[in-house]
């Protein structure tokens, strides 16, 4: 529905600017281009997102967001996660190796969502499941089984946030 695009779309802005502060200490500038986001809602979806750019000396252009879920977990979880792959985009101009990007990412979610990573990495860690570090920090693409990535990621980057804060993991990710 329009009610529902415009709700979206002005969370969306709200988290772009609110996430940024929280990471970066600043407002980004406003993109020469919209950001399209496709949103599929229904209370019968997982939550999930996918966002796509591109990159070149050192910036980040033609981003693309789609999101899936029901209202709340869209709203709470999978707009804000995407978001902030956008923000970190913009900032580093590149892409974040991916256990830092989605670890990261997922440190915004909703507690609920938070959980279900962390009772996964356990679950991980007994069975096998799990990517040794020195393989997880040299992911370039995501792997066919790709959740150990986001729970280790998660935990990893959750880990570090605590040590410091979410501004010196962004100067940590910087070095």
């Amino acid at each position: 529905s329009v009610q529902r695009a415009n709700e979206i779309g002005l969370a969306a802005e709200s988290f772009r600017r609110d996430l940024a502060i929280e990471w970066l200490g600043y407002e980004l500038t406003t993109w020469p281009d919209r950001c399209t986001i496709v949103a599929h809602v229904n209370s019968r979806l997982g939550a999930q997102g996918a966002t796509t750019f591109l990159t070149g000396n050192r910036r980040a252009w033609d981003f693309s967001m789609e999101v899936w879920g029901s209202n709340e977990r869209v709203l709470d979880s999978v707009l804000p996660h995407e978001v902030t792959h956008t923000v970190f985009a913009t900032h580093f101009g590149r892409r974040l190796p991916r256990w830092a990007d989605e670890g990261a990412c997922t440190t915004v979610e909703d507690v609920s969502e938070r959980r279900k990573h962390d009772k996964l990495l356990v679950r991980f860690l007994k069975s096998g499941r799990s990517i040794a570090f020195h393989q997880l920090f040299a992911i370039q693409e995501y792997p066919d089984d790709i959740l150990p990535l986001y729970s280790q990621g998660y935990s990893l980057s959750r880990f570090l946030i605590e040590q410091q804060g979410k501004r010196a993991f962004v100067k940590f990710m910087e070095r």
